[in-house]
């Protein structure tokens, strides 16, 4: 009997003992998490202080370099320049040509197959050994696009309707087989005056020129342009029709009747700038100009010369130093020496 007494007593205190073992763990385990917790808030403080110290850093940093960046500018000089309004100018050609006949039939030969210019008496082609010689100074061309004979003032300068589109002049190669009396070639007589006929838009800085008698063409875009005489003129609605003497005349320009060039109008004088120095306040067109230490905001009368640049007309003199940037600009003292 006492045998089983102490049996009982001794599983009962196993049971306490283990009770306790598993208090004293979850105890151990409880004081775990809130460690955990601890120091899982302490890490999120960490970082969110080192977070709040790098935005203020990099805050601090961008406002020195907005405040350098206004105070030591880009700037640059403005230099004089002319700006003149280009007007597309095509149309067509006209010359007095002759054509040029075989004497007798055969293998035609010629020494170039380009237009050239030619002296009287020189030789022109030769078919079977035959000389054809120049009967006049020019330019020889053993060329043709169909309208030879046919391609005149009288037939084009008429009515409204849109100018033709000859094509580009078809060479005869050598060797080719000519009839007797067969074209084989045209000579366009030297010297003598190139004209044009053309439709272009109306401006008013255009009739300025042509009541002036003349207007400047370009034929490319390093072209200074050279000035062409007014023969006639038509105005119709918004186009004008013109009739010109061109003051230029080469051998190659009988390969195609027709032409593509610019007028130039309306020179003016100003300063071209770029548009990152234009900014427009408080409705305003104006500039950052720099007078000793100082940016100063100056109104300017200006327009859009091209997709890159304004032409100021007025504001800005010749020599004037400009903020380059007027965006991130502003009034007051800057240091660019």
């Amino acid at each position: 009997m006492s045998a089983i007494k102490n049996t009982a007593k001794n599983q009962n205190t196993e049971k306490k003992a283990a009770v306790r073992k598993l208090a004293a763990k979850s105890k151990r385990g409880d004081k775990t998490i809130e460690n955990s917790y601890e120091n899982l808030i302490r890490r999120f403080l960490y970082y969110g202080v080192v977070l709040l110290i790098t935005i203020t850093a990099f805050r601090l940093y961008f406002f020195w370099l907005d405040a350098y960046r206004f105070s030591h500018p880009a700037v640059f000089q403005a230099q004089s320049g002319v700006y003149a309004e280009e007007i597309p100018f095509e149309g067509v050609l006209l010359w007095e040509e002759r054509l040029i006949y075989a004497p007798n039939a055969g293998t035609v030969s010629y020494p170039s197959l380009i237009p050239r210019r030619v002296r009287r008496g020189e030789i022109l082609c030769r078919i079977d050994g035959t000389a054809v010689n120049s009967p006049e100074p020019g330019y020889f061309s053993p060329a043709f696009d169909g309208y030879e004979g046919d391609w005149n003032y009288s037939d084009l300068w008429p009515g409204t309707s849109p100018l033709p589109s000859p094509p580009r002049v078809s060479t005869i190669p050598n060797g080719t087989y000519v009839e007797n009396m067969q074209p084989v070639g045209k000579l366009i007589a030297q010297p003598q005056e190139l004209r044009a006929i053309a439709w272009v838009d109306f401006t008013p800085s255009l009739i300025q020129d042509i009541d002036r008698g003349r207007i400047r063409i370009k034929r490319s875009e390093n072209d200074w342009g050279l000035w062409a005489e007014i023969r006639t003129k038509v105005i119709i609605s918004q186009k004008i029709k013109l009739y010109v003497t061109l003051p230029f005349f080469t051998p190659e320009m009988t390969e195609i009747r027709t032409f593509s060039w610019k007028i130039n109008v309306g020179d003016r004088n100003g300063i071209y700038v770029p548009n990152s120095s234009v900014i427009f306040r408080g409705g305003v067109m104006g500039v950052y100009l720099i007078r000793g230490n100082e940016a100063v905001f100056r109104e300017i009368e200006a327009f859009h010369a091209d997709e890159d640049n304004f032409f100021i007309t007025s504001g800005v003199i010749p020599g004037d130093m400009l903020i380059l940037d007027a965006g991130k600009a502003r009034e007051g003292q800057v240091n660019i020496w």
